[in-house]
């Protein structure tokens, strides 16, 4: 394990505001050998530089006393650690990988002393470079620095690192991590391939879009496990914090313990208020149309919006939604929709929270838990490369409104027209009026189908 890795593993780590310290950052300054820091204030000690030197000690490189003199807490003295070059802020950057170290000046340039240290994550622009490190923010976090403040890119001694090769697929063991399970999920596999099959229509292609939607995901189906809501609940306490309607009349709420029909039509309508929002104005709405799918699609109103965009009967076929193919679609819609993707692109893993749960905050500190950890690992995930795949849920014939009818009712018209002008007879028009009828039946064939039932989707 290198540096890097061993520091990307506490990225979340967090210190306590005030005299109070973590435990775990207190063992870093113990792993050191640093003694007699404790008097001095959060406010003016960083250690940056502390973490720096607890990652390399943890994984067995040279630490910098072996290699230079200097002090262990100076971002600065590691200018002279390893193997590397000294930039200035206006010349081009050499080829960063990530791992290497990079030593930033803070305050006045020249005094030698005021700096930031932290690993480069393999992500830069012309003006930016992102840092992987501690003390970013008062944690261990991933956080973009001026290019121009960049004084030093140290390699580590006897090790020249390799940018990891890009994965083009989303595994049963990505989402089997990201949901925090020790054991698989007879739904990971089928959720893995239906994601690598989505993601790339719907724009999901980066690794902090992936990250959003993965930690949302957990948060909303359970780690991948739960496709339907049950609202079987059995404390009233609960079913007061989730719903609104019972937050108005918690009276109500003891004698529902248990009933989850009676719940779902009292929380999701018919009613005026949340019930008309939904769509739902037909009694056992609130039912039927429960939430399904890995982001709790809900309401009668969402359920056809969804059936009109891909052309599936979700209202007819509500249980359609809680399999894992239609799952992630519901998902995958509804990211690229509510324009979640730039809120995820700048990091912003509490404004998409918010877009998908209707402005509630209810589950907020599990989803940013969650999104720390997808960080890490969609972090080498790449979807661009992939083809476009077609939406199986597609009709064959979508390829535009009314295509198949058009072309083949224009070719029945034009044969109608040639034996009425030719004067064939009733036999030819009889045979163009065939071609005709058959054209309207080919292309309206799907709703003849579904009578048989939801498996002909």
């Amino acid at each position: 394990m290198t540096p890097y890795d061993f520091c990307a593993r506490h990225e979340g780590l967090r210190e306590i505001p005030g005299p109070k310290t973590n435990p775990l950052i207190t063992r870093m300054y113990r792993a050191i050998g640093a003694r007699n820091w404790q008097h001095l204030d959060d406010g003016v000690y960083h250690w940056c530089a502390v973490t720096v030197h607890w990652c390399l000690i943890s994984t067995g490189y040279k630490t910098l006393s072996d290699q230079v003199a200097g002090n262990r807490f100076l971002a600065r003295s590691f200018e002279a650690y390893g193997v590397g070059t000294r930039v200035g802020g206006n010349e081009a950057v050499p080829d960063i990988l990530p791992g290497d170290l990079l030593i930033f000046w803070r305050g006045i340039r020249d005094n030698g002393v005021n700096g930031h240290i932290g690993f480069a994550t393999g992500r830069y622009d012309a003006k930016r470079i992102e840092v992987l490190g501690g003390n970013q923010s008062n944690a261990i976090a991933r956080k973009w620095y001026p290019r121009r403040k960049l004084i030093s890119i140290r390699r580590l001694p006897g090790q020249a690192i390799a940018a990891p090769p890009p994965v083009d697929v989303i595994t049963q063991a990505m989402l089997r991590r990201a949901a925090g399970r020790r054991r698989r999920h007879v739904l990971h596999a089928e959720m893995a391939r239906w994601c690598t099959v989505y993601f790339p229509q719907f724009g999901i292609t980066t690794p902090e879009r992936m990250a959003a939607f993965a930690a949302v995901s957990v948060t909303e189906s359970a780690g991948f496990t739960a496709l339907e809501e049950n609202l079987n609940y059995r404390s009233a306490g609960r079913v007061r914090r989730v719903f609104r309607y019972y937050r108005k009349r918690p009276h109500e709420a003891h004698g529902d313990v248990g009933r989850p029909e009676t719940i779902a039509g009292k929380a999701y309508g018919p009613f005026p208020g949340r019930g008309a929002a939904l769509g739902n104005t037909n009694p056992g709405d609130g039912w039927r149309f429960r939430g399904r799918g890995l982001w709790g699609l809900t309401g009668r109103s969402n359920y056809a919006r969804l059936s009109r965009q891909t052309g599936l009967d979700f209202v007819k076929h509500p249980e359609l939604l809680a399999q894992p193919q239609y799952a992630v679609l519901s998902a995958c819609h509804f990211f690229a929709r509510s324009g979640c993707g730039p809120l995820a692109d700048r990091g912003d893993i509490e404004a998409v929270r918010l877009k998908v749960s209707g402005g509630s905050r209810l589950g907020m500190h599990s989803v940013k838990q969650s999104y720390v950890r997808c960080r890490r690992i969609f972090r080498n995930v790449r979807l661009d490369a992939l083809p476009p795949v077609r939406d199986p849920a597609r009709s064959k014939f979508k390829s535009g409104p009314g295509s198949s009818t058009v072309t083949a009712g224009t070719a029945a018209a034009a044969a109608l027209s040639l034996a009425w002008w030719q004067g064939f007879g009733m036999g030819a028009l009889a045979v163009a009026g065939a071609c005709l009828a058959a054209a309207l039946l080919w292309r309206y064939r799907r709703h003849f189908k579904r009578f048989a039932g939801p498996a002909v989707l």
